[in-house]
């Protein structure tokens, strides 16, 4: 059970809002059902769901690393970056072995950070990246399942030819 007071919800989790049957004092209030005893909160200091990290050994102190743009399509993810030196744009969402990255139009390879999220390698100056996620395994099925209604209705059609014809043939109704 995670401590609701507990800064981890917000700088690990990334959670926004909050769910308690208890009075949380710490966050703001957003609705209270009282017929079931449960308060919805917001987080107001959840993190940004991406933004620059320096490299281990280097610091950020003296740079300018700021996210210009951020893109979230059903698939990929456009990120703009500037930094004054090379670092690594971490994303608040799980590492998962279906996405893809590019930087500048060159393949990149996800990092992990934390163990569970994401990040990828920039450069100093701007740097576009594009995060793709391609789960070929809900292709497969998909063409699985559409080979598999072809195959059904081919089926059915030879299983029951020429039976829907005979049924209502003018010489069944004497």
């Amino acid at each position: 059970i995670i401590n609701p007071y507990s800064p981890i919800l917000s700088q690990v989790f990334n959670v926004k809002y909050i769910l308690s049957h208890y009075p949380l004092p710490r966050f703001k209030l957003i609705n209270r059902a009282e017929e079931y005893w449960a308060y919805l909160y917001e987080i107001t200091e959840a993190k940004p769901i991406c933004s620059v990290v320096p490299l281990i050994g280097s610091e950020l102190v003296n740079s300018e690393a700021v996210i210009e743009s951020f893109e979230l399509l059903p698939d990929q993810i456009n990120i703009i970056a500037r930094s004054s030196q090379s670092g690594i744009v971490r994303l608040n969402m799980t590492l998962d072995r279906y996405w893809s990255a590019q930087v500048n139009g060159k393949e990149t390879t996800i990092l992990p950070i934390n163990t569970i999220f994401a990040g990828v390698e920039i450069t100093p100056g701007k740097s576009t990246i594009v995060l793709k996620y391609d789960y070929w395994p809900l292709k497969l099925f998909a063409w699985i399942s559409v080979f598999g209604l072809i195959a059904s209705l081919i089926l059915l059609r030879y299983l029951f030819r020429g039976k829907i014809n005979e049924a209502y043939h003018p010489s069944s109704l004497l």
